[in-house]
């Protein structure tokens, strides 16, 4: 997925939750995209219907909420990711936590899981495999720079230096083995 794309996915998956929770009807849904400014994403959505005063808070809440889970889980799952599982690896490697053969038995396993629907990060295939303990996943998450921390009143997940939310809620460390992007990165 490429930067540029995010706006216009933003939309995409906002209008296809309201379709699906039927909060608007087809003709509100029409003229809140012919009012956005192009380009705008999901901030210019959240403007329009703001202006129009469809929707409730919670609404809106639920509806952000699973926008930026969405949009984690697309971009979790993109080649930039997969990209990272490889750093992983050697970075595994070069600290000799692992061998190569474990490595291939490791990444063997985790195409296996993928074709069955599952996908697990190869950290957490090395982790449940016995090959990493959950510190040395932690250690190189961290060295790459993807351990994260989430705010458990407002759910934005930010960098794992971070110590405070926009909102104002002290951040607590997110879960070591699932997607880590950060909401900067999809705004």
């Amino acid at each position: 997925m490429r930067e540029r794309d995010i706006p216009l996915i933003e939309v995409s998956l906002a209008v296809r939750f309201l379709k699906q929770r039927n909060w608007l009807e087809s003709s509100i849904l029409s003229d809140l995209l012919h009012r956005m400014q192009p380009g705008s994403g999901l901030a210019g959505l959240l403007e329009c219907l703001h202006a129009l005063g469809v929707l409730h808070v919670d609404q809106v809440r639920a509806l952000v909420q699973r926008v930026r889970n969405q949009l984690r889980r697309l971009y979790s799952d993109s080649p930039e990711s997969r990209v990272m599982d490889g750093r992983f690896g050697r970075i595994t490697l070069e600290h000799k936590w692992i061998s190569a053969d474990q490595l291939e038995i490791a990444l063997l396993e985790q195409s296996r899981l993928r074709k069955l629907g599952l996908r697990f990060r190869i950290g957490e295939v090395l982790l449940r495999l016995g090959y990493l303990s959950r510190s040395q996943v932690e250690k190189i998450l961290e060295e790459q720079g993807q351990r994260t921390k989430t705010c458990p009143n407002c759910g934005n997940v930010d960098s794992f230096s971070a110590l405070l939310c926009s909102c104002g809620q002290e951040l607590s460390i997110g879960p070591v083995l699932c997607p880590v992007t950060r909401d900067s990165v999809l705004e």
